[in-house]
């Protein structure tokens, strides 16, 4: 049974789309993809879905999730979205 979609998670998703288009990919296959009851890929099948290095999954992440952190906050504490 799917649980309905937190506030949170839709934000957190709305706010993805703010990311490049290699880090929201990544950041999706990483930690998204579980959410939908589809196992969690690790670097190495990342890797080889996108053709990047496992450096370039783990830079790109971090990225990712530094900004969508960035931002999360700024709406949280702030309650309006700004770049």
């Amino acid at each position: 049974m799917k649980m309905e979609m937190s506030d949170s998670v839709r934000l957190i998703l709305h706010l993805m789309q703010q990311l490049p288009q290699q880090q929201r990919m990544v950041m999706h296959l990483h930690d998204i993809e579980q959410m939908d009851d589809i196992e969690q890929m690790d670097d190495n099948e990342i890797a080889e879905y996108t053709g990047l290095s496992n450096d370039a999954i783990r830079a790109n992440l971090s990225r990712a999730r530094k900004k969508i952190r960035t931002l999360y906050t700024r709406i949280d504490t702030h309650g309006l979205e700004k770049n």
